[in-house]
């Protein structure tokens, strides 16, 4: 790809336009986010808590205290079980 149609592709200008290569480029106006949140149970009291999945904190439970949730620069390590995504 040339520097031509990197900057197009980054600008989101349509790639028929650019070179003739007609390489297909999506651009969303609104980028959907790519982190979620969880559903997850304590392993300790069996307690159900939604929980970021980038979070920058430390999580603790609600009920009985015990560590659900540690960030780690990127995505959290999560402690307890996961249930389920919620998107």
């Amino acid at each position: 790809m040339s520097n031509l149609q990197l900057y197009a592709h980054a600008i989101g200008y349509p790639a028929e336009k650019v070179g003739g290569w007609g390489i297909e480029m999506r651009w969303e106006l609104i980028p959907k986010p790519r982190s979620v949140f969880l559903r997850v149970k304590c392993l300790k009291c069996s307690n159900e808590q939604i929980v970021f999945e980038r979070t920058s904190s430390y999580v603790k439970c609600t009920v009985c205290d015990e560590l659900l949730a540690r960030p780690a620069g990127g995505k959290a390590k999560i402690r307890g079980e996961v249930l389920q995504s919620l998107s």
